[in-house]
């Protein structure tokens, strides 16, 4: 098989699979044929030097020993590395959402409105009471899967990854939102730290 050629296909039983379809390789570097374009972000942090980037690939050929793993084999090892990945990923969350926090705090203990600061009035303390709970809900969840993998590698905590790949992102978002509102000024804000979490 010509593994270079973007046309290239597997046998006709791994295509009848849903992941089968799917071979990664590697590519010796440094090699001429590919160039790096710029350094990629995740949650607004640079990787660099071990992160991702965009790289343009022109003419790289290949040959069956750049296989990893075994043809086909693409989906397992992006799997594996999937749940660590989440983890990765929910702890800068986590991080961003306390950071949020404590400037929403800042902010009610610097504004006033209608003579009292921010923090004496209901409204404002119910945000902060709900932000609190979120983010430790948020910190416990990933802190519990984080431990779970450990003892039981990424696939024995396959359902602990699965809630904070969904829950912690929503329990982040909902945080930043608030701070948003409390922070009164929301333009700096925003564009401060609403940009990192894209």
């Amino acid at each position: 098989m010509d593994y270079s050629h973007p046309s290239c296909s597997i046998d006709e039983k791994q295509m009848q699979t849903k992941r089968g379809n799917q071979t990664i390789v590697i590519v010796p570097m440094p090699h001429p044929g590919v160039k790096f374009v710029r350094p990629l972000t995740v949650f607004g942090y640079d990787d660099a030097p071990h992160g991702h980037a965009e790289v343009w690939l022109d003419n790289v050929e290949l040959d069956e020993s750049a296989v990893v793993l075994g043809e086909g084999k693409g989906f397992l090892i992006s799997q594996s590395r999937l749940g660590p990945g989440r983890i990765h990923h929910c702890m800068r969350a986590v991080g961003l959402a306390a950071r949020c926090y404590e400037l929403m705090l800042e902010r009610t203990f610097h504004r006033q409105t209608f003579g009292k600061y921010l923090h004496e009035h209901g409204s404002c303390r119910e945000l902060i009471a709900d932000s609190a709970s979120d983010l430790e809900a948020a910190r416990l969840l990933t802190l519990a899967c984080a431990e779970e993998i450990d003892r039981l590698g990424a696939k024995g905590a396959r359902d602990k990854i699965a809630m904070i790949k969904v829950t912690v992102p929503e329990l982040t978002s909902r945080v930043v939102d608030r701070a948003v509102q409390v922070r009164d000024f929301s333009f700096v804000f925003v564009s401060n730290v609403y940009c990192i979490s894209v």
